[in-house]
């Protein structure tokens, strides 16, 4: 799963930047010793050219924030796949556990009140009540659940 691929990539470079990080600030590689070695001359530049605490601390938070965003597609994505699969086994709106009906109304009219933002900006207002609509009408059996009505 790609959110699998991306986590294990985020890890392996904050591991990879406390290592450097230790080498940069304690002197752990004497270079001294070998100061011909093309190695040598390669992590003296690197070790020259680490950020400051600030701009790395500014970096790790920024790996931070990514890992977040990866989380939140993951979530995203199983809320939707739920439901869709919701959708296939309960075939009435209105046999639906009262709690995701509420869910789904509530979350429908707090994306009316959002609507123009940027978040919402794929649907027209038909897209967003359509769903709601037949679940509450004679047309219960063609219901469609917006996933978006659920990330609130």
């Amino acid at each position: 799963m790609r959110s699998a691929i991306n986590i294990d990539s985020i890890s392996a470079i904050i591991q990879s930047n406390y290592r450097l990080i230790k080498i940069a600030k304690k002197g752990i590689v004497d270079t001294q010793k070998f100061k011909y070695d093309p190695e040598i001359i390669e992590l003296e530049e690197l070790v020259k050219r680490v950020p400051n605490d600030k701009d790395w601390e500014l970096y790790e938070h920024c790996a931070v924030l990514r890992l977040y965003a990866i989380y939140e597609n993951f979530v995203e994505y199983l809320i939707s796949s739920w439901l869709k699969y919701l959708q296939n086994i309960v075939e009435n709106y209105l046999e639906l556990d009262q709690k995701i009906q509420n869910t789904h109304r509530e979350g429908v009219g707090r994306i009316l009140l959002e609507f123009k933002k940027d978040r919402f900006k794929e649907f027209s207002i038909n897209q967003v009540v359509i769903g709601l609509f037949y679940g509450t009408t004679s047309e219960n059996k063609n219901y469609e659940l917006l996933p978006q009505a659920f990330l609130f």
